[in-house]
């Protein structure tokens, strides 16, 4: 006679082989959706929040930047786990022009990434 049981992680467990561990980055600047009045500024500022960490501590963050909604990147850093900003000079945008951008974050135990959705943008110059 076989006898199966189901076993259930609770919610936040983690997943082995998988990143859905790793809680996502909470967006601040710019919003999502939002137009950026880039006239006269030398760059923008783009940024996030310091919480949630991941259960086995925060590694670092990767912040990528792309045209469009698309795969062509912009910029790509590796930033410190304490680094909740990064700034990028004005010259890498077009006026008219849409971009995404995305902040994920390292769980240092694990070594998996958040997933982490994008926000979009408009530039205006």
């Amino acid at each position: 006679m076989l006898i199966f049981i189901a076993l259930t992680a609770p919610a936040g467990a983690w997943i082995h082989g998988t990143g859905d561990y790793t809680p996502n980055v909470r967006y601040t600047s710019p919003k999502d959706e939002s137009t950026v009045e880039l006239k006269g500024q030398d760059s923008l500022i783009f940024g996030w929040q310091p919480t949630p960490l991941p259960g086995g501590n925060r590694a670092c963050y990767k912040f990528e930047l792309f045209k469009d909604y698309g795969y062509e990147r912009i910029a790509a850093e590796t930033l410190s786990p304490r680094v909740f900003s990064i700034e990028i000079p004005a010259d890498k945008f077009e006026n008219g022009a849409t971009y995404t951008w995305r902040v994920r974050q390292r769980d240092e135990w694990t070594r998996f990434w958040s997933k982490g959705g994008r926000w979009s943008f408009k530039v205006k110059k």
